[in-house]
């Protein structure tokens, strides 16, 4: 064999190594960290939000108390997703965007919130902006909720005001 034909076969092997190198590195920069960190989101939301048989009962089991106690009164309280699922950032719990319709005897207001899921037995409002909250902070919903919920809260608002 001649020594130019021992270097083209060299070269296409060391060609064909660089190419699996090359599939190696897009799988490992792309693939693994959604494999690894997409993992541990879910393994989140499966710790920590309630079947889907007790997702509505504890919902508005804890949407009613909170509002009882921040309202003084029995509360009703209606609430329509604004992101469908659990968004999960990080080790915090996983959260909820809701609209809310919240009425007492004497009280009846709507807003936004943010709501946690804890170990599937929970949930915990860490934001309620309500419509006159929005109107006296008007960037209140950018420090709190993503752009494309709070988009969606605008919508809401919009609506009532027409």
């Amino acid at each position: 064999m001649s020594i130019f034909k021992k270097i083209a076969k060299y070269i296409s092997y060391l060609i064909a190594g660089l190419l699996v190198l090359l599939a190696l590195f897009i799988i490992v920069v792309n693939v693994a960290p959604n494999l690894i960190f997409g993992g541990i989101s879910r393994s989140h939301i499966e710790a920590n939000v309630p079947n889907e048989s007790d997702f509505d009962t504890f919902l508005k089991r804890d949407l009613d108390a909170y509002f009882a106690q921040k309202l003084k009164a029995n509360a009703t309280v209606e609430y329509e997703f604004l992101r469908n699922g659990p968004t999960q950032i990080g080790i915090a719990y996983p959260k909820y965007y809701m609209w809310l319709s919240v009425r007492t005897s004497a009280v009846e207001l709507q807003g936004a919130a943010r709501i946690s899921a804890m170990d599937k037995k929970t949930f915990l409002v860490t934001d309620f902006i309500s419509i006159d909250d929005m109107k006296a902070s008007p960037g209140i919903l950018e420090q709190i909720f993503p752009v494309a919920v709070v988009d969606k809260i605008k919508q809401h608002v919009d609506q009532l005001g027409e």
